[in-house]
């Protein structure tokens, strides 16, 4: 196995692969000159052939050019290690880094998932975090919030322990500290984004600091009344203030539920999925819309029944979930038509034909129209609404055949 860092060992005594990994693995300056020293001296350290480092070195070289090397660099290093099959995991775990950070917005999860192997394989802790905080920034970017918190936490833990043996993980140990204080307040966990926060202060970071602090503000002094909670919580979503309006929506949600106030959830729970989907974190926005939906049956709440099943189903239609999309927004006609209210018809119906049409299910669009028509109020507003999607349908299904 190839050894981890140990700075207080005969640094040539250690060969260019334990290097390579940690320079992959922190990604530091400080890390790469050590890496360029380890193939850059004479004799070479480690006890491997002159031509191996010469050809490690040519690699480097194009390493530090635009985009990742090239496969003439890679191979003609490969072949030099082919009887050594831990160097040449290294080699391999170097290049998907390579690739990686030629292309940190839109790098795979293919790559993220072989390197998190290799990282296993080789036994190296650091690897192991890195690719660990690679996932969670893939989790992110697919607003799966929570499990973009747990992978970064997993990595801080390992980051701590390895920044304190070597100070080459330090700037890796910051960016999982900043990640974890704005996951967890994107995740509605203020609590540990405060602690966090409060732990990096006795660092002094300085910009990073600056900026985290802009996200969180002070703590909050919630003596306020469930109405007086739920009416700043309101005033900071539509000020767009997201992460303001979710820790108000929680400590509202908190105080609901220690009253169990099931009926004011039904409204609540929706206000804060919208939060959620604001601020990227899909996956509560889906579990919070669920639960609002679920209570708003249970207490007859037509109207908070509509709206949360037009944002559910708008939200599953986003992920390619179109058949409990489609579920959502029959469920959410029906509940606007017994709502009685007009813009929520409007917009309930609108979304069934949207989705109907798109797959030239006309027929079926023109039928729960109907049934909605036939249970609507008596009101010429609702059955013009209606009547009116009807006819865009007929006309759509007339071109189309």
């Amino acid at each position: 196995m190839i050894q981890i860092q140990n700075t207080q060992r005969d640094r040539t005594s250690l060969p260019w692969t334990h290097w390579l990994l940690r320079y992959a693995a922190s990604n530091d300056e400080e890390a790469f000159k050590d890496l360029v020293w380890s193939v850059g001296g004479s004799p070479p350290y480690g006890g491997v052939s002159y031509e191996e480092v010469e050809a490690v070195y040519e690699l480097l070289e194009e390493y530090r050019g635009p985009g990742d090397a090239s496969a003439q660099a890679y191979e003609k290093v490969r072949k030099l290690i082919a009887h050594k099959p831990e160097s040449l995991r290294a080699l391999e775990l170097f290049r998907i880094h390579d690739r990686i950070a030629s292309s940190s917005q839109d790098f795979s999860a293919q790559d993220v998932e072989r390197g998190a192997e290799l990282a296993e394989e080789l036994g190296h802790p650091g690897a192991r975090a890195y690719f660990t905080l690679l996932r969670a920034e893939l989790m992110y970017r697919s607003g799966e919030i929570p499990e973009a918190a747990q992978h970064t936490s997993e990595g801080l833990a390992a980051l701590q322990e390895l920044a304190f043996a070597d100070p080459v993980y330090a700037g890796q140990l910051l960016k999982a500290a900043k990640n974890a204080v704005s996951f967890a307040a994107l995740d509605g966990d203020f609590a540990f984004a405060r602690t966090v926060h409060a732990q990096m202060e006795r660092f002094g970071v300085g910009e990073v600091l600056a900026e985290l602090h802009s996200m969180l503000g002070p703590p909050p002094a919630f003596d306020e009344s469930f109405s007086k909670l739920l009416n700043r919580a309101s005033n900071y979503l539509d000020s767009g203030d997201s992460v303001r309006a979710l820790e108000w929506y929680t400590e509202a949600e908190r105080l609901a539920r220690a009253e169990n106030d099931e009926t004011s959830l039904c409204g609540l729970l929706g206000d804060k999925a919208v939060v959620f989907r604001r601020v990227g974190n899909i996956r509560r926005a889906i579990e919070t819309n669920g639960e609002a939906i679920n209570l708003s049956r249970k207490h007859g709440d037509a109207l908070n029944l509509s709206r949360w099943n037009a944002n559910l189903g708008a939200l599953l239609m986003q992920r390619g979930e179109v058949d409990a999309a489609q579920e959502c927004f029959r469920e959410g006609l029906q509940a606007a038509v017994r709502s009685g209210r007009e813009d929520q018809v409007s917009v309930a119906v609108g979304n069934w034909v949207t989705l109907l049409a798109a797959q030239q299910r006309f027929l079926e669009a023109i039928q729960e129209i109907d049934r909605a028509e036939a249970g609507a109020p008596d009101s010429p507003f609702i059955k013009d609404v209606l009547r009116r999607n009807k006819s865009i349908i007929y006309g759509s299904w007339a071109s189309r055949a």
